[in-house]
């Protein structure tokens, strides 16, 4: 059937022979005489480009223009005219030729390509079909789970030729092959592997195994240095409480002595600071070695009245504290008279 239709074209192609079917028998005669008629408006345009505009000569310059135009116009509408004339009989050989040839090569030339484009996508469409199936196939053969054919991205097109698919798709199985084999030998093999599946990249997913891991272990000393820094504070505030309470219990045994002492509630800032709030000072004070308290005992001037609370002469109970708190400081406290 072939040969019977390289037959039949070749002989309808000798027996109309593309310059035997269109023929010129007389080329277009044209006369013009542009070399005459160029002086005259090459000495009319040079009179109009010379001449001074201004507000007095505006009108006149814009007539000038507007005649110069015209006369142009009419150059154009007879060139364009020309044209037509000269055209018009290809314009009728140009419809003919395409009702009797040309449209009859392009219908067949269509039908013929569509049904081409069809036949050779059914064979690509086989052709993935046929690497799909050995694909899974040497997947399994392999003992791998991963990855999906639609991952590898294999070039399926009719330059390619099944045997060169089947070699792509072994060197790429190979490949993955290898790489799950080694990463295998790694201490951290499952996570290395999820990262492997998502990127098919084994230094890629190594790499981020191990920044995760570092970070990891950064967060790790930090997180453990921090505790033992809250341990360590803990332990001094401890020990600043327990050397408070101790100075405490020494200054209430002392105020057993003959010399009644002032209660510290009289002057506490001076003695004790601010209840529950201690500075670094009295941390340093507190953690020295304990001292006998230094009285500082400040006698007051004879009364020039009678006393106005009824006193232990009289029968009556002590005070709640010296009319005059006086001048005192437990040197265990911290302070000084200095500091007083």
């Amino acid at each position: 059937m072939q040969e019977t239709i390289e037959t039949k074209f070749a002989e309808t192609e000798g027996a109309a022979a593309a310059k035997d079917i269109i023929t010129i028998k007389q080329l277009p005669v044209m006369e013009e005489k542009f070399k005459e008629v160029s002086a005259e408006i090459e000495e009319k345009l040079a009179a109009l480009d010379g001449l001074e505009v201004s507000e007095d000569t505006k009108t006149q310059v814009k007539k000038m223009l507007a005649e110069c135009r015209k006369e142009f116009d009419s150059f154009e509408e007879r060139r364009k005219q020309v044209k037509a004339e000269i055209n018009r009989p290809y314009d009728e050989l140009e419809k003919l030729y395409k009702t009797y040839i040309s449209d009859k090569y392009k219908k067949v030339f269509d039908d013929l390509s569509a049904k081409i484009a069809d036949i050779e996508k059914k064979q690509k469409a086989k052709m993935g079909e046929d690497a799909l199936a050995y694909y899974n196939e040497y997947m399994v053969s392999l003992g791998l789970a991963f990855p999906e054919y639609s991952a590898s991205r294999f070039a399926v097109n009719l330059s390619t030729t099944m045997k060169g698919l089947k070699e792509q798709i072994r060197g790429y199985l190979d490949g993955v092959k290898r790489d799950t084999e080694s990463i295998g030998t790694f201490e951290n093999a499952d996570e290395i592997m999820v990262e492997y599946r998502e990127t098919l990249d084994f230094p890629t997913a190594l790499y981020r195994v191990n920044s995760r891991k570092q970070a990891q272990q950064r967060y790790a000393e930090e997180k453990a240095k921090m505790a033992e820094a809250a341990e360590q504070t803990k332990t001094a505030e401890a020990k600043v409480d327990e050397a408070i309470a101790k100075a405490d219990g020494r200054s209430l045994s002392s105020s057993s002595s003959v010399i009644a002492h002032p209660s510290p509630c009289a002057n506490p800032c001076r003695q004790l600071g601010y209840r529950g709030a201690h500075p670094s000072s009295r941390l340093a004070l507190a953690l020295d070695a304990p001292r006998d308290p230094l009285d500082i005992i400040t006698i007051p001037p004879p009364a020039t009245s009678l006393a106005s609370q009824s006193g232990m002469r009289r029968g009556g109970l002590a005070p709640r504290a010296f009319a005059s708190s006086g001048i005192h400081s437990f040197i265990a406290a911290g302070s000084s008279s200095t500091m007083l």
